[in-house]
């Protein structure tokens, strides 16, 4: 391993040497658990007492980048090692080659696992901007959801540039066609049949600058070829069968508006939701369905998803808050082959507000503070020929979490106390989990540099 790490240095070095505009970067972040514990009786398990509180300590990230354009900005690359990928060899953070053959169009080739196109510019990153998961609640999958794009696998991505304004991204995404809303560890030597490719995944990201007024944001997300692991995708070619009784979705659809044309003012509103196939599966004389026929599969939902956002800033204050919310449309569930009962709306809600004040001599205050809500919706299921309706009860979460972000010259100090009750990311823990309503509270601290 030390050979490989003074391999790759030379490599950046000679490289280095060869391009002009040539630049060498890397972080290291580390990080401790003060404490972390939860509240609530576990039963046998512990005595009826407590679990003991942990401690820990970890690597948030250690990395080392280059990245390189030819002197007529006409072609570069980025190459990024990271710690974690080194014993990972189905995967690389940052790999990529792009190439402008005219200035209106761009060619990108590789992988970039930070990701590229992001539709959600006030809630995803640059929410927090930084330390989601370990110093702050956040749902990447959720809100990725609401604000889809984000193309972080290997892939190709054409860029086309034809009109002052508009912008439009074509993306096939070779690595994991199925992984959206977030592909994650993906392979960068992931093979597939053509046809999963080749249109059912494409992917087209794009939006149109008014002005000074804002931005409208745009996508289709295909959804993938149908496979026995991926039902919720859709086949172009089906292999003899009728492809839309397999079909669950055609492709996910996302409408967007962001604008900061008020100073200090930024808000963004949009919703997305699959276009689903209105056919029905063929049911025979016994009410059961044939085989090789489309099944709806039990807890099969439609959800449309929306959301909002809004930054606000006035010298050292700062507030900023979003809303993400998925509604769940009737669905149909089989049992033993037949159409016995049906599940009816249902909700998931997610807030939180974030107020934030600068003090010159200790850095940034934030306090966030978030609210999440279930409603399952009403099952409606057929016993001796009579409707009886179940309405589960809501569940709901919530999370208290002031910290203090402190920059010092090339690096940061942040730290910061987490509490929450049944959530976990921004989702609620359901009373199946043993984790349910048992609070957790933490003290996650952590330092980084930046070179």
């Amino acid at each position: 391993m030390k050979k490989l790490i003074a391999i790759t240095v030379m490599i950046a070095l000679c490289v280095a040497a060869a391009f002009a505009d040539t630049t060498i970067s890397g972080a290291v972040e580390t990080r401790l658990t003060v404490f972390k514990g939860q509240f609530g009786d576990y039963g046998k398990l512990y005595k009826n007492k407590y679990p003991k509180f942990t401690t820990n300590g970890e690597v948030g990230t250690a990395w080392f980048q280059m990245t390189a354009t030819n002197s007529e900005g006409t072609m570069g690359g980025t190459f990024r090692l990271r710690g974690q990928d080194i014993d990972n060899t189905t995967r690389w953070h940052k790999v990529n080659v792009w190439w402008k053959p005219i200035p209106q169009l761009k060619v990108f080739l590789g992988q970039d696992a930070d990701g590229m196109f992001e539709r959600g510019q006030l809630t995803s990153w640059a929410f927090h901007q930084g330390s989601e998961g370990f110093l702050v609640v956040h749902n990447w999958d959720f809100w990725r959801c609401i604000f889809p794009g984000n193309f972080d696998t290997m892939g190709v991505a054409l860029s086309f540039y034809l009109v002052d304004g508009l912008e439009l991204n074509l993306v096939a995404p070779i690595g994991k066609p199925d992984g959206w809303p977030r592909h994650r560890d993906t392979d960068y030597k992931a093979s597939h049949e053509w046809d999963v490719i080749w249109p059912s995944s494409l992917q087209l990201l794009g939006g149109y600058q008014i002005g000074d007024i804002g931005k409208v944001h745009f996508a289709w997300i295909g959804r993938g070829s149908w496979t026995e692991n991926n039902p919720g995708a859709f086949r172009f070619y089906d292999e003899g069968h009728a492809w839309n009784k397999f079909t669950k979705t055609y492709g996910t659809v996302h409408l967007s508006f962001f604008s900061g044309m008020i100073q200090g003012l930024q808000f963004q509103v949009g919703a997305s939701m699959d276009i689903q196939n209105t056919g029905k599966a063929d049911v025979n004389k016994n009410g059961t369905v044939e085989d090789n026929e489309y099944v709806v599969q039990k807890d099969e939902t439609n959800p449309i998803f929306t959301g909002a956002a809004v930054h606000f800033s006035a010298g050292d204050f700062g507030i900023k808050w979003r809303l993400g919310l998925q509604i769940e449309t009737k669905t149909v569930q089989p049992k033993g082959g037949k159409f016995e009962s049906e599940k009816d709306g249902g909700y998931f809600l997610t807030t939180n507000v974030m107020p934030t004040y600068k003090i010159p001599a200790l850095g940034t205050v934030c306090l966030d503070i978030g609210f999440s809500l279930i409603q399952p919706g009403k099952e409606v299921e057929t016993v001796a020929g009579v409707d009886k309706a179940k309405a589960p009860d809501a569940e709901y979460g919530f999370w208290l979490n002031p910290y203090l972000k402190k920059s010092i010259n090339g690096g940061y100090v942040q730290a910061g106390i987490l509490y929450q009750y049944n959530t976990s990311g921004s989702g609620v823990i359901r009373k199946n989990d043993a984790s349910h309503d048992k609070p957790t509270i933490s003290f996650p601290v952590l330092m980084g540099m930046n070179f």
